[in-house]
């Protein structure tokens, strides 16, 4: 298998685990992607090429549109890149281990499986918890 074959097949079988939880991947950009009405959840996977292997790191995003749009009536961004940019965004190893590295490797395919569990791990035990975590305390939440 190739090292793109080894990053498609892992993004294949994390997609069909986070698919239940709303999250679609986007192939391109090895993320996953929620949408609340007021916004998007990303899990995101970063591949780093460590020849002879990939090195994957996780990260993740939230976006408020409402915070967005009047953040962008003052920004410096080009019009183009006003619908994706993140309101919050975050390695999960420095919202974790205080900078700690915190990364899966993947070289062969039967690293496919222990990284599909890691991930799973990352989502489930951190990023389920963190996405409702950062809304609770908004404004506009608050009924």
């Amino acid at each position: 298998m190739t090292s793109r074959d080894l990053r498609n097949t892992l993004l294949s079988a994390v997609a069909a685990d986070l698919l239940p939880f709303g999250f679609v991947l986007n192939r391109a950009l090895a993320e996953f992607t929620q949408r609340p009405p007021d916004g998007w959840n990303k899990f995101q996977l970063v591949f780093l090429w460590r020849n002879p292997q990939w090195e994957i790191k996780v990260g993740l995003l939230i976006r408020f549109h409402l915070v967005e749009q009047i953040y962008h009536q003052a920004s410096f961004y080009e019009p183009r890149y006003h619908r994706t940019t993140p309101t919050i965004g975050i390695p999960l190893e420095k919202l974790l281990l205080k900078g700690q590295a915190l990364s899966g490797t993947l070289g062969t395919d039967t690293d496919i499986s222990p990284c599909q569990k890691w991930i799973m791990q990352c989502f489930t035990y951190q990023a389920l918890p963190f996405f409702p975590a950062t809304t609770r305390f908004l404004p506009w939440n608050k009924r």
